[in-house]
């Protein structure tokens, strides 16, 4: 989650021959369900910082993906 994990999901999906899609991909499937597998305290209060930077990352780039199109 966060930033490092914004940048692992981008790295890994250019490692793998993937684009832009497949990192997004990455960040929908498993990076935006991470928080709600915290379970101490301190792991839920880390995750909910580091997932609204990833939401607010995600709605930014699905908008600036979209204005692309027109």
């Amino acid at each position: 989650m966060g930033a490092v994990g914004i940048a692992g999901a981008f790295l890994s999906a250019g490692e793998q021959g993937g684009d832009i899609q497949d990192g997004i991909y990455h960040i929908h499937e498993k990076l935006l369900k991470l928080s709600d597998l915290m379970y101490t305290g301190t792991g839920k209060e880390m995750a909910e910082r580091r997932h609204a930077l990833l939401v607010a990352f995600f709605q930014a780039l699905e908008e600036e993906i979209e204005m692309g199109k027109e």
